[in-house]
């Protein structure tokens, strides 16, 4: 029906706005007037931006040559169905473009901006693309890819082709391809979600206002800002979080008012934070009936908790050389770049006047050397005066200078000043320690407890941007001045509230102290980072500067995120089992270690349920009283008894620490492996011919193709998965590396243990590393037994360096070195086997191996691997970045956070055939699980070999979904362990057949259960290990199985719904983890989960690719009936 037709960018609001649709029908229905709706000034001028962007697309095209064909505009008097029909199929006249085409298809209209043609199109798919021009910059958004996948659809309906590829064309002038299939299944599910929806006529069920991003852009805000004023809604509370909102409207307050009065319990709802809540709320109320005086406040009595009441302890002492900090910045200063075109600086001079500082920015070079500027009179004010801080308000300032500095010549020094608590967040002091009746927390809010009065002119941010866009066009000075005195008020009116916040401090305090400690030397140098950077920005020796700093990053990454969670109130903690809150020091005890005499703090907690692996931790991390960032050592912790022994430190003792939230240090020092960069970078900066560079790791960060000595190499340069073709070229890698990519199934240790003997046979000596020792060992030992079979262990002098000798299952002839790199520094082993730390080894360098095999190269970071070209002459890499992948916690620039073999695929997802080996049969998977494995993650180049469709089951092969209906279930699911016990039961006594054409019998050996969690694991080995004929089921995460199969696999997903998930949908649902844990299966894989979980809602491209994958997952399984399960 003509009424019902709703355009794509409606489902994207809906998307983000269940009560859109809800008005929208009312609309619709005649039900609802909506008057002319105002829209803020900064959203009506990105508006204007993503027009502006749009036609200089096309101009774009109109310049290139292209033959562009502009759709003829809408007849005011025809319907939009109608114009469909008269515009036709314009493709069918071959244009290069088509802009602006109207479609219809199944109730939904839209315009693409641009249809292009294919120049060489595959054959299936449609000869023309979509591409949609978006002002974003990065990177589009869910919203944007839906509309792509409505195109697609309708590209189909018209034509009968899908197209392979839909693409977004990025403010940044970078275009962002992306693979239909991979979305469609998600599109579909939400489109049947849209569909029920629409044709049951339950819109609007259920349905009320709720802030979010779209409010901006969204023809119905002011409709909706009326409702929930005339509500009184507990939108207004200031502080207040999503879930205590929905908690307390589920105990029956929906008001402001009606919080205010509440003294009873509310499920859900701790009792301390229903105390917090209440009094905002009085106060709130208290201030309305005063609008134009001072508004109300109360201190928070400090407490127990580490944070909430503590925000006086935030505070440093008051010193001559503070500065006080804000930036202004344009979002979209180009639709290619952000801005931050002012930072204001408000600081004593000599004479001790306060003075106000604006630095200008106009373009990216200026603001390169602004913020460089900017982080060097910080460190020199900080020199001048050692007590000096810089105050900001709220994260932006901080933050962004940390982005703004990653991967240049100021990152290490921003770094070390950020590591000393130069900064500070008056915004977090403030919340802490006081309660104002004010609906935010903002500083033009709370600037009016110091009665600071602005000037005038412009009154927010946004209003700084449209004026600065004004400057742009205008070039009127005037608007410059009027942007600082709204950031010199901004400054000042920070400054006043400080001073205010000083008056309320309690004078018995003491002051915040400076942190000083860090846990990462720093290797590298700014001037070695400059001198890298001179290089083009695509050059290896560029990307080298961005790796030095890699390992500095990655701390950071680590205890940042968790000393911001440790500050969280102790009521938020009691559920997080990595952290151990409230801590309690109940004395001291002296013991014995090495021989030495040292002192032990003895700490308990209340009980709160932890992590089982809490006992082996012994790094741990804390705050506390006297400190915001502590590091320590526990030799001993129990998590039955609550009570642990912390080392203590003098230091400690003098600053009056008392920890009070702690939580484990997992970081791994890097060791050498910074140095070997470092090194390298003065190689390439400072040249020396009698200690050139590593050929092998120039060749590897510059991403070449494998080198072979004259005469050698693949036949016609394409290297094909055939290991007798391999093992005849390997050998004469020359200064050089190669890829071999080894999907589920296809024998990487195999081939692997093979090639080391190919090379050990032909007098090479040969180096095996890895991120983990079980991997080494893995390969090590296959190694190993490949020469026993061929009765050559004669041959082989192998070393096996970081482990003890096992007291039993020690390899014959092998020599184990637990420690004393020095020993390995010599060329008396032809097989070497260690971590990356044993090849970042200054002395290694002397020694190299001739080929260095580097396992699971999709899990080592490439930071990792170019430090081990210290000890190599060649690399082979070998692994599966689309298996288990290397996880880097920080942000790196430019790519350096990649895993090595991420980094040499580039943009491929395969490796192609021109650059180096793509292994493209399994052994283990039966063609009905090969066929989803393949398509939905190998670009379908992985085949099963033919004897994998012998196997089967009673219950036949393939893929099956186990729906489960349970809510509220995070990491553990009792439900979806009884629906795979049950299933198992069911099957335990039936035949499968193996590659063979073998019969067997299921046995619960025969079964494998993989979980996302840790807690569903001891849960199913728990309720399993009662159960007769489970007991022996294998059960355990996905990191545990790779490597491993089983005839029947089954994955339960645990986790209820999106709303439930612990680590967020890149973890639960990673296309890597589904990768290995659906392909362990020889014969059937089980999904197990709920409805609710698949329809969770993508908040990025990423994640509407991974809920994709599961969604195709169900779909392959629907695709035909299972009547006996």
């Amino acid at each position: 029906m003509p009424e019902r037709l709703i355009t794509p960018s409606k489902i994207t609001a809906w998307l983000e706005c269940a009560h859109f649709l809800t008005l929208r029908s009312q609309v619709d229905a005649g039900q609802l007037e909506v008057g002319v709706q105002q829209i803020n000034s900064l959203a009506e001028l990105l508006i204007q931006k993503g027009a502006a962007h749009e036609r200089s697309c096309l101009e774009e095209f109109e310049n290139d040559g292209q033959y562009v064909y502009q759709v003829p505009g809408r007849n005011p008097d025809e319907s939009f169905e109608q114009w469909v029909q008269r515009v036709g199929n314009p493709m069918d006249q071959n244009f290069d473009v088509i802009y602006q085409m109207p479609f219809v298809h199944s109730g939904i209209r839209g315009i693409a901006d641009f249809l292009v043609k294919v120049e060489s199109p595959v054959a299936g798919f449609c000869r023309y693309e979509p591409i949609d021009a978006k002002l974003t910059r990065s990177e589009g958004k869910p919203g944007h890819v839906l509309q792509l996948c409505f195109y697609a659809d309708a590209l189909e309906e018209l034509t009968g082709l899908p197209p392979r590829l839909m693409h977004l064309w990025l403010g940044s002038s970078q275009q962002e391809s992306l693979i239909v299939d991979q979305f469609r299944p998600y599109w579909r599910r939400l489109r049947r979600q849209l569909a029920s929806l629409l044709d049951l006529d339950e819109v609007g069920v259920d349905t009320w206002p709720e802030p979010c991003e779209h409010c901006d852009y969204c023809e119905f805000n002011q409709t909706c800002q009326e409702r929930m004023r005339s509500e009184d809604s507990l939108v207004y509370v200031a502080n207040i979080r999503g879930d205590d909102r929905s908690n307390l409207e589920a105990g029956g307050i929906r008001t402001v008012v009606e919080l205010s009065k509440r003294l009873e319990p509310v499920p859900k709802v701790h009792e301390e934070n229903l105390v917090r809540l209440r009094r905002q709320a009085a106060l709130q109320v208290e201030s309305r009936a005063r609008p134009d005086e001072t508004p109300p406040f109360k201190l928070i009595e400090p407490g127990d908790d580490p944070v909430y009441g503590h925000g006086f302890d935030l505070l440093p002492a008051p010193d001559f050389g503070d500065v006080f900090f804000d930036f202004e910045g344009h979002p979209f200063w180009t639709p290619q770049d952000g801005l931050f075109f002012l930072s204001g600086l408000y600081y004593r001079d000599a004479s001790g006047e306060w003075t106000y500082d604006a630095r200008w920015a106009h373009d990216l070079d200026q603001q390169g050397i602004m913020i460089k500027e900017l982080v060097e009179f910080f460190a020199r004010r900080r020199q001048a005066y050692a007590g000096m801080h810089v105050y900001h308000y709220n994260h932006t300032e901080r933050s962004s200078l940390e982005r703004l500095t990653r991967g240049t010549d100021a990152e290490g020094l921003f770094g070390q000043l950020s590591d000393s608590g130069l900064f500070v967040d008056l915004y977090v002091v403030a919340k802490n320690a006081v309660q104002v009746g004010t609906e935010s927390y903002g500083l033009k809010y709370l600037e009016r407890l110091s009665g600071f009065v602005r000037r005038g002119g412009i009154e927010q941010g946004a209003g700084a941007v449209v004026e600065y866009e004004e400057y742009m066009s205008t070039h009127n000075e005037q608007l410059l001045d009027e942007i600082a005195r709204y950031n010199e008020d901004d400054v000042a009116a920070t400054l006043a509230l400080r001073a205010w916040l000083v008056d309320q401090r309690p004078s018995d305090l003491p002051w915040r102290e400076a942190q000083v400690e860090q846990a990462l030397a720093s290797f590298e140098t700014d001037e070695l980072i400059e001198g890298l950077k001179q290089f083009g920005r695509d050059s290896p020796e560029h990307l080298l500067g961005d790796l030095l700093n890699y390992w500095r990053r990655e701390r950071a990454a680590n205890v940042t995120p968790k000393f911001a969670r440790a500050a969280s109130d102790f009521a938020e903690l009691y559920g997080d089992r990595d952290f151990i809150a409230n801590l309690s020091l109940e004395g001291f005890e002296q013991s014995e270690s090495r021989g030495q005499v040292v002192t032990n703090a003895v700490l308990t907690w209340p009980a709160q349920t932890l992590d089982p692996s809490f006992s082996d931790r012994r790094n741990m991390l804390f705050t506390g009283v006297g400190v915001e960032r502590g590091y320590c050592y526990v030799p001993e912790i129990k998590v039955s008894a609550r009570r642990l022994k912390m080392r203590w430190r003098e230091r400690d003792e003098l600053a009056g620490v008392v920890p009070s939230t702690m939580t484990y240090d997992d970081y791994v020092s890097p060791g050498e492996k910074p140095g070997v960069l470092v090194h390298l970078a003065e190689q390439l900066i400072r040249p020396n011919r009698d200690d050139p560079v590593s050929p092998v790791a120039m060749a590897l960060l510059a991403r070449q193709r494998p080198r072979f000595a004259v005469g050698r190499g693949p036949m016609n340069e394409v290297f094909s998965d055939d290991l007798d073709d391999t093992l005849s070229w390997v050998g004469d890698l020359q200064d050089s590396f190669v890829a071999i990519q080894g999907p589920p199934g296809t024998g990487k240790t195999y081939s692997g243990s093979h090639i080391i003997y190919q090379l050990i046979k032909l007098g090479r000596r040969v180096g095996i590393t890895a991120m983990s020792h079980n991997a080494i060992d893995n390969l090590f030992r296959a190694t190993h037994e490949l020469f026993e079979q061929r009765g050559e262990l004669a041959a082989l002098r192998a070393l096996r360096f970081g482990v003890s000798k096992p007291t039993e299952g020690a390899l014959s002839g092998v020599k184990y070195l637990k420690s004393g790199g020095e020993q390995v520094e010599n060329d008396r082993f032809n097989l070497i086997a260690g971590t990356t730390w044993l090849w970042a080894r200054p002395g290694i360098r002397a020694y190299p191996v001739d080929v260095l095999i580097v396992d699971e190269a999709g899990q080592l970071a490439l930071a990792d691997a170019v430090a081990s070209t210290n000890g190599a002459r060649n690399m082979v890499l070998l692994g599966d970045p689309l298996q288990l992948s290397q996880v880097a916690q920080a942000e790196h620039p430019d790519g350096s956070g990649a895993s090595v073999l991420e980094h040499v695929l580039g943009q491929y997802a395969t490796i192609p055939s021109d650059q180096g080996v793509f292994i493209s049969e399994t052994r283990r998977m039966h063609p009905d699980v090969c066929r989803f494995i393949s398509n939905q993650i190998y670009e379908g180049r992985l085949t099963s070999h033919a004897s994998c469709a012998r196997q089967g089951t009673d219950f036949g092969t393939g893929l099956r979904w186990l729906r489960v209906e349970h809510e509220e279930r995070s990491t553990e699911s009792v439900e979806e362990c009884d629906v795979v016990g049950d299933q198992i039961l069911k099957m335990l006594g039936s035949s499968w057949t193996d590659h063979r054409g073998d019969g067997h019998v299921f046995g619960a050996e025969d079964f494998m259960v993989v979980a996302p969690y840790n807690d569903q694991v001891r849960l199913i080995e728990r309720q399993f290990s009662g159960i007769n004929g489970l007991e022996d089921v294998q059960v355990g995460t996905v990191d545990k199985f790779q490597g491993r199969e089983a005839p029947v696999v089954f994955f339960t997903m645990t986790t209820s719904s999106g709303a439930d998930m612990p680590r967020g949908p890149e973890f639960l649902f990673s296309r890597n983890r589904l990768n290995v844990a659906i392909s362990r299966a020889r014969c059937l894989a089980f999904l197990v989960c709920t409805d609710a979980l698949l329809n969770s809602r993508a908040r990025t491209i990423d994640e509407m690719r991974l809920i994709g994958t599961l969604s195709a997952f169900v779909e392959y399984s629907l695709d035909r009936t299972h009547e006996s399960l």
